[in-house]
């Protein structure tokens, strides 16, 4: 997993190996690090890069509830845990994304299993709702527009589907469903700075971009 601060300077990586590292991007330095019990796996940063969401998975497993290990807030200036969220959350995490203003956090339930996505407040770990999210399939990836006023997620179903954070309810949907074959998962999304433009890339390689 990958994450950028808001202004591009820190950097916050994760690895299979548990490692988690914080970067200072521009001159390539590791600034510190810390690790892990499983495959790190949703990742998010904070934007003022300092709060950082670490979802954890055990490797080589083959159940939903196997890939569940870990789902902490870490202070990412120091490497030492925030929240533990682990109890709460015993489900795989996919993804995760701080809102822009930094004070909401989302996580995605991924694999085969329910597919919710929770929206938490940063600083606490409280969870302020749930949304219905990708159900059957599991969700993979989420993105906060650049208003921090709706929420974009994508899945097994081969969606996009975009959440008003306010009452959690859908408002639209992009994408067609494909059949739900393994390689058809959409992995990632992300959206252009100018927020004009979507893309998502599925686990066999395709990259689909929309106008938003």
């Amino acid at each position: 997993g990958l994450s950028l601060s808001k202004d591009g300077a820190t950097l916050l990586s994760g690895d299979d190996g548990g490692d988690v590292i914080v970067w200072d991007r521009a001159a390539a330095k590791e600034l510190r690090r810390w690790k892990v019990k499983g495959w790190v796996f949703g990742m998010a940063l904070s934007p003022d890069a300092s709060l950082a969401l670490v979802a954890e998975r055990f490797p080589l497993v083959f159940t939903p509830t196997d890939h569940h290990s870990g789902v902490k807030i870490w202070d990412a200036t120091t490497g030492q845990v925030k929240h533990d969220l682990t109890a709460q959350y015993k489900m795989y995490i996919g993804g995760a994304a701080f809102s822009p203003d930094g004070t909401q956090l989302a996580l995605a339930q991924g694999n085969e299993g329910g597919g919710k996505l929770f929206l938490l407040e940063s600083d606490t770990g409280k969870k302020i709702r749930e949304f219905a999210g990708h159900n059957p399939g599991g969700a993979h990836d989420v993105r906060f527009s650049a208003d921090g006023k709706f929420l974009l997620s994508c899945g097994r179903d081969t969606l996009v589907r975009v959440w008003n954070v306010a009452d959690g309810k859908q408002v639209a949907e992009v994408g067609k469903q494909r059949g739900g074959q393994f390689k058809d998962i959409w992995h990632a999304l992300t959206l252009s700075e100018d927020q004009a433009w979507l893309a998502t890339a599925d686990m066999a390689g395709q990259v689909n971009v929309f106008k938003a």
